[in-house]
């Protein structure tokens, strides 16, 4: 593990990934946070994502939600 790595607890497996593609690639649910590097006048994402949320939290409540749920794809 390099220094930007982190140990997430098995309450939050499946593990989420800050890659869309990756993510959409292994079958994983995908989010979209909109503070990130996200433009929407360049249209829609090339990957498009499960979820777009407009900030951290509300990716956090849908992921969680999802998990709990058992709506959230994973390995």
């Amino acid at each position: 593990m390099n220094g930007n790595s982190a140990i997430i607890p098995s309450l939050f497996l499946p593990i989420f990934t800050l890659d869309i593609a990756g993510a959409n690639g292994a079958h994983w649910s995908s989010v979209l946070v909109k503070t990130g590097v996200y433009d929407p006048s360049q249209g829609h994402p090339s990957h498009p994502p499960n979820h777009c949320a407009d900030d951290v939290e509300e990716a956090v409540k849908w992921a969680l939600a999802q998990h709990l749920e058992g709506g959230l794809r994973s390995m």
